[in-house]
């Protein structure tokens, strides 16, 4: 695929939203010929929840590089169902890993099914691993960097009226000031979603740094009418 214009940010390399919307646009439609699709699963009466994902960048595409886009399932770990990616440029070389760990939901109960029933039968790459995943608690900062609220608006939603999963990277560069992001790019990035977000909800954003990495940091976004988290994340940067 060939990285378009209106998929680039002022540096003209491909905006982190738009690389999780690649990332979810391969999930979904692997998913689908396996049998695990959308209207599939919705048959069966479950669906799928992405609870987790962790992503390196080496390199970021520019507008009009051409990238080959690879996923593939990579089994189970307690009640997530892993799912691997690898972005490769047209020399062939691999410059971003992420792996994501997805949870099923009974659409009537809304609760937590395990993902084997899902699986069973299926072929797993279980030994090839784009990266580690990591399912433990998310780190949390104490140095402030900025914080900031906002409404979700009807353009932040998806088919399921909940905020799309790959909107939520727009919102985290927004706490950022230009003049960082002028003379920085994201190196690494896990986050956990914890909640939907709704129509109508308001939301705080907070983003804080490490005392010891001044380049690592925190962010996190709370649903202020219940105080609970919608999502958290942990952002290594480095300077360009």
């Amino acid at each position: 695929m060939k990285v378009k214009n209106y998929e680039v940010g002022p540096k003209g390399k491909l905006k982190l939203f738009s690389l999780f919307n690649y990332l979810q646009e391969i999930a979904g439609t692997h998913a689908e010929s396996l049998g695990w699709g959308y209207d599939k699963m919705q048959q069966k009466g479950y669906f799928w929840v992405l609870s987790r994902m962790q992503v390196e960048i080496s390199t970021w595409p520019e507008w009009g590089e051409e990238l080959t886009i690879k996923t593939w399932p990579r089994g189970i770990e307690r009640l997530y169902a892993l799912r691997d990616f690898e972005v490769k440029n047209s020399k062939g070389e691999r410059i971003i890993r992420a792996v994501s760990g997805w949870l099923v939901v009974d659409v009537n109960t809304h609760r937590l099914v395990k993902p084997d029933a899902i699986t069973e039968g299926i072929l797993l790459h279980a030994s090839d691993d784009a990266l580690e995943f990591d399912s433990g608690k998310m780190s949390a900062y104490e140095l402030p960097i900025h914080e900031y609220e906002r409404a979700v608006s009807y353009n932040d939603l998806d088919v399921n009226h909940h905020v799309n999963n790959a909107r939520y990277m727009e919102w985290i560069l927004e706490a950022y000031q230009i003049d960082f992001l002028k003379t920085h790019e994201i190196s690494k990035i896990q986050l956990t979603y914890n909640k939907e977000a709704k129509y109508g909800d308001h939301i705080r954003l907070k983003l804080n740094s490490s005392r010891d990495d001044q380049l690592r940091h925190a962010v996190e976004a709370v649903q202020i009418e219940s105080e609970q988290k919608i999502i958290q994340a942990v952002i290594d940067w480095k300077e360009t």
